[in-house]
């Protein structure tokens, strides 16, 4: 059962947290985000499980579409064997594939914070469905936002790597506040920024967790079939840790 604090604010008091973030002075300890999220595993282990299934079978769905798309893009050229159309044909191929990457991965991304938030306001558990459940809701907004944050991810990396951690960092507070609270893409990278610029101190340790755990999912079988609904977990534990219960954008559990 979640605390009383997680509970969706009634009246007056939504309209006040609404965007609001928790000062330094408020911040609890950085380990509390990992020991809210393991301890949410240790509570639902088999939604965390289904997760994991369900991410397998879009991704081996995914994988059969590349190969079938791969095969129709290269055909003409290799019949023709004109280099113009192989060369045309390989331009198609990655202009479909990156939306096919990126697009299920954002909005399943956006359905488990949903199904995280109502789970964690009275709701049911989350479950294999839960990355599914409304999966095109608020799509084009979220599709944005994450086209933007890719782009500064991107573009980061390139620019001697630093800058490429700065937008990760910045991206994993975003993306709640653009699933859960309805806000615009460059309002929640404002947001973010400002809050992680302000609490250094709390980010920092936040993100060396964050890291370990990729490295261990990467390195672990198990780990690496389950990436995606783990670090999804604790994106959504870590946002809730710095910016409260805002209460904005999600519907109220009876």
């Amino acid at each position: 059962m979640a605390d009383d604090t997680w509970k969706a604010p009634q009246g007056d008091d939504a309209a006040r947290s609404r965007g609001s973030a928790r000062p330094a002075g408020n911040l609890s300890d950085p380990l509390d985000v990992a020991r809210r999220f393991f301890a949410d595993v240790g509570d639902n282990v088999g939604g965390y499980i289904g997760l994991t299934v369900v991410q397998l079978v879009v991704l081996f769905l995914a994988i059969g579409v590349f190969v079938v798309l791969g095969g129709l893009a290269f055909l003409p050229g290799i019949m023709l064997e004109s280099e113009l159309l192989t060369f045309l044909g390989l331009g198609a191929f990655i202009l479909l594939c990156v939306p096919m990457l990126t697009v299920p991965s954002a909005l399943m991304t956006a359905s488990m914070l949903r199904g995280l938030d109502a789970q964690e306001r009275g709701g049911p558990k989350i479950g294999a469905m839960t990355s599914l459940t409304g999966i095109t809701q608020d799509a084009g907004r979220i599709l944005a936002f994450y086209l933007l944050y890719s782009v500064m991810a991107i573009v980061g990396m390139m620019m001697c790597y630093l800058p490429g951690l700065v937008a990760s960092t910045v991206g994993m507070f975003a993306m709640p506040m653009v699933v859960l609270e309805g806000a615009g893409a460059f309002e929640a990278m404002g947001r973010s920024w400002r809050h992680t610029r302000e609490n250094v101190e709390w980010h920092v340790p936040v993100w060396i967790v964050l890291y370990v755990l990729i490295v261990v999912t990467q390195f672990t079988v198990v780990g690496l079939l389950a990436w995606f609904p783990l670090i999804v977990g604790y994106q959504y534990f870590a946002y809730r840790v710095a910016f409260g219960d805002s209460g904005s954008g999600a519907p109220e559990i009876a």
